[in-house]
């Protein structure tokens, strides 16, 4: 049964001290009104003089602090006036009873009890026969102790969050929702409840009437990119509690100036990450490097962990001394408009979560998810971006082709000297090139923009995303098209993903996030050594020889036209036709757990991981010049993890 106190009103009438009837009840815990509404005459004392009870009513309206007589004649004695009411309170109480037998103790954080200097009030057992300092109107001096307030805190999907702090503002009551997001928690009508929860805006709320409180907290986008992190097992923590730096990216970051790969978007975004992409046109490789390199013979890249699983981005494919092509890596799967936001994980000490793989760092990829939508909506984006290569090579442009001096002076000369700029001054005249035709021995200008294309990427990613009290979803699928720089070079990847959070009863949950990936590569270019490399070529031309010379690169029968005597070189043109590095993928990579919580203070989990690669790779060209074997495919199937 709820107990009751009837707060005693005191006012001075025509110099008479009035009290209320003598009965009261006790209480558990402090209660007040704050209104008045009655107009009593008070009388005003001479030499500025005024009650104790009416100085503090004033510093109840002023402060909303609020008081308490061990003795009811206590509020009789007179005292000075207010001087500055924005003072601190304790220096102002300190003040107003300054001349008189009467100090104050602090009974909680916004409460006081007036006592004499040689009396003692014990809380715990003179509470109940203390008198309340109070503007209440007589309606409201019925009020009620503390009783239990109870609610239910979800999020903006709708769904009960587990673990959310609860406490009354001034004291050390507290408690936290359990997994249906329920509470409960003594407090009285004018407590404020402080509601936090990590990652999410906290809220305030005072008791009203009533003593239920239901209400959903929204993200807090500012402090989950600052202080959360999602660790191994796709663990929550704020990086104060972690033992190394930490540093978050919102996915949108890497959707305004794209990259194929996202690996190459982190240079500028993360200090100490250094990420470069090799030449090798759309589809390549990323070389990220975490605080520099760490091994002069190891591997130095960092360990790539999706949604909480660690993903294989081991290189398919690249350029050694004697050439080669760099065929791509894992993290060249992912469509950036699905990616919610990348966390590094710098330092060795990061290799604690995740063991010797980690010893370069870690990034955390999480992609997106429904969370926080309701009702359905469709999201579009479409992005196009133009390159264009940019030639930074100072050549010289005053000797032609020829060697010690001298030009060439006949197709024998012209193929001997085909890569070589040692020749006679270029003055105009006519000379003899690769295929017995006389060219002008003049600077034929810029060679690189006749070989080298405008590379076009169209980027379109359709996105569908809902939600409800029982979960949520998104579904997406992307696809990218490029044309690379390189001649007839081109890439192209399609995504789909899915991801949906559920909730199957009160005590079991699921989730789990699936990322479709096929990927085609068309005529990688081939680096490092000269055979099959087009750019070895363009790049030595000598600067009378112009690049439209040796096109189409090969006669009608299909064989190379030839411009140069070293066997090794390869015509350009032919090179970018004929030397076909083409590539496939497929990747599957999931993740998903199914999780029982029979126990508010407990929870089983089971979760399942796959990352599956599929792979068509062409056969180096080096190794067809070293057996004389045509050029193959090579199937691979890498990846495949269950737990």
């Amino acid at each position: 049964m709820r107990s009751k106190l009837r707060i005693c009103t005191l006012t001075v009438l025509s110099g008479i001290f009035i009290s209320c009837p003598s009965g009261s009840w006790s209480q558990d815990h402090y209660a007040y009104a704050a209104t008045r509404t009655k107009d009593i005459p008070v009388v005003t004392i001479q030499n500025d003089k005024q009650t104790l009870l009416s100085a503090l009513k004033e510093l109840n309206k002023a402060k909303g602090v609020y008081f308490l007589f061990s003795d009811e004649t206590i509020g009789t004695k007179l005292v000075g006036p207010l001087k500055d009411v924005k003072e601190d309170i304790e220096k102002i109480l300190g003040q107003l009873l300054e001349g008189t037998d009467l100090t104050y103790k602090k009974v909680s954080a916004n409460t006081y009890v007036i006592i004499s200097k040689d009396g003692k009030f014990k809380p715990k057992k003179d509470i109940k026969n203390a008198f309340v300092v109070s503007t209440a109107t007589e309606e409201e001096n019925i009020i009620t102790a503390a009783d239990p307030v109870k609610g239910r805190i979800t999020g903006a999907d709708g769904l009960p969050l587990y673990g959310v702090s609860i406490s009354v503002k001034g004291t050390n009551r507290g408690t936290s929702t359990n997994a249906n997001g329920e509470f409960s928690l003594e407090a009285s009508r004018g407590e404020t409840l402080l509601i936090s929860y990590v990652g999410y805006q906290s809220q305030e709320v005072v008791i009203g009437t009533s003593q239920s409180v239901s209400l959903s907290l929204n993200p807090d986008t500012g402090q989950m990119s600052e202080t959360v992190v999602v660790t191994a097992l796709g663990l929550k923590k704020e990086t104060r509690r972690l033992g190394f730096s930490v540093t978050k990216v919102a996915g949108e970051e890497f959707t305004q100036a794209r990259e194929i790969n996202i690996g190459n978007a982190l240079t500028g975004r993360v200090a100490g990450v250094n990420s470069s992409g090799p030449l090798t046109g759309p589809g390549g490789s990323s070389r990220v490097l975490i605080r520099g390199i760490n091994s002069l013979t190891g591997d130095n890249q960092p360990l790539y962990v999706i949604n909480g699983v660690p993903m294989n981005n081991s290189n398919l494919g690249s350029a050694g001394m004697w050439g080669g092509a760099d065929l791509g890596e894992g993290l060249s799967s992912i469509n950036p408009d699905d990616v919610e936001d990348i966390t590094v994980l710098k330092g060795g000490a990061a290799a604690a979560l995740y063991g010797q793989v980690a010893k370069n760092g870690v990034i955390l990829i999480t992609t997106k998810s429904g969370k926080g939508k309701k009702g359905v909506s469709v999201e579009l984006n479409s992005n196009v971006q133009a390159d264009k290569a940019n030639n930074f090579l100072e050549f010289q442009n005053q000797y032609g082709q020829g060697t010690l001096g001298a030009k060439p002076t006949d197709v024998t000369s012209a193929m001997n000297t085909g890569m070589n700029a040692w020749g006679a001054k270029l003055d105009g005249s006519q000379v003899p090139i690769f295929n017995g035709q006389l060219k002008p021995y003049s600077d034929q200008g810029n060679n690189f923009d006749r070989f080298y294309e405008t590379g076009l990427t169209y980027t379109n990613t359709l996105a569908v995303s809902g939600g409800n009290d029982a979960g949520n979803y998104r579904f997406s699928i992307g696809d990218l098209r490029s044309n690379s720089i390189y001649p007839n070079s081109k890439y192209i990847r399609n995504t789909a993903t899915l991801d949906f959070n559920y909730k199957l009863s009160a005590k079991w949950t699921g989730t789990a996030s699936i990322l479709y990936a096929k990927e085609t590569g068309k005529n990688r270019s081939n680096l490092s050594d000269a055979p099959g490399n087009g750019n070895y070529g363009i790049i030595l031309l000598p600067p009378n020889v112009n690049a439209d010379y040796l096109k189409p690169g090969f006669d009608a029968a299909g064989n190379e036209i030839q411009f140069s005597s070293d066997a090794f070189t390869t015509n350009p043109y032919f090179a970018a036709e004929k030397f076909q590095n083409n590539t496939s993928k497929n990747r599957v990579f999931g993740v998903g757990s199914l999780r029982f919580q029979p126990l508010n203070w407990m929870y089983i989990q089971a979760s399942w991981a796959m990352n599956s690669l599929h792979s068509m790779l062409p056969r180096s060209r080096l190794q067809e010049l070293l057996t004389g074997k045509p050029v193959a495919l090579i199937t691979r199937l890498t990846g495949f993890i269950m737990k």
